[in-house]
């Protein structure tokens, strides 16, 4: 397989904008209406969080960031019960404004970024943690470079990056022309960490999903010093 190629044809933003537009902005549209992997997503995520602030040393609690945080699910059943403040990045503008009226009774929400990822271009150091749960798979491989290394420079002393994403059961990487993402392989996505100058800190599968999707895997990352 021609990955470069297969790559260049499928991967298309604005394939992929137009293709969430669509969705709705329900915890259904968010999942694909698999919503009866969100309890335990959100459990496997808690799970993974808690061994990420028993490191030595362990990443603050005060602010982080989710990346491709559609309607909010994760931030409003998971962020904002680890973090004094969180910030959503989303492209789709309905769905921020979702995110925004879902989360209005608390004062944990902070900054809505009304961006994609390809576009992101903050440096300066804000964030404990950044979250990328389901949304780098929208990403051509050096576009994620670009932004592993960016949403590095972001991170404050002792932060991370942790990524959640679905992984193929075979060697080979499959695209998808429906929504214009890719399905990496584990040894194609811990080239791209190498190419970011970042390093896994911590790895887990999620448990207790249906054996007919795709393997997620959660990585912890943090920069090369």
């Amino acid at each position: 397989m021609d990955s470069s190629k297969d790559e260049e044809n499928i991967i298309n933003y604005e394939k992929s904008k137009e293709y969430w537009q669509k969705v709705d902005a329900t915890n259904s549209g968010m999942l694909g209406n698999l919503t009866y992997v969100s309890l335990s997503d959100i459990q496997g995520s808690s799970n993974f969080l808690k061994q990420i602030f028993k490191l030595k040393p362990a990443p603050g609690k005060e602010r982080s960031l989710d990346c491709g945080s559609g309607i909010g699910r994760v931030t409003k059943n998971l962020l904002i019960h680890k973090f004094k403040k969180v910030d959503l990045l989303e492209q789709d503008e309905r769905f921020c404004e979702k995110a925004r009226e879902a989360l209005s009774n608390t004062d944990q929400l902070g900054e809505i970024f009304n961006i994609g990822l390809q576009d992101f271009t903050e440096n300066i150091p804000t964030w404990d943690v950044v979250w990328c749960q389901w949304c780098l798979l929208y990403l051509e491989d050096n576009d994620l470079v670009q932004f592993l290394i960016k949403i590095s420079k972001c991170l404050n002393r002792n932060g991370v990056i942790i990524i959640k994403e679905n992984f193929t059961k075979s060697d080979e990487v499959i695209y998808d022309q429906e929504d214009a993402s890719v399905t990496r392989t584990l040894h194609s996505f811990k080239e791209i960490v190498k190419k970011s100058n970042l390093r896994i800190i911590k790895e887990m599968k999620q448990n207790n999903f249906p054996k007919e999707l795709f393997p997620v895997y959660m990585f912890a990352l943090r920069p090369n010093k």
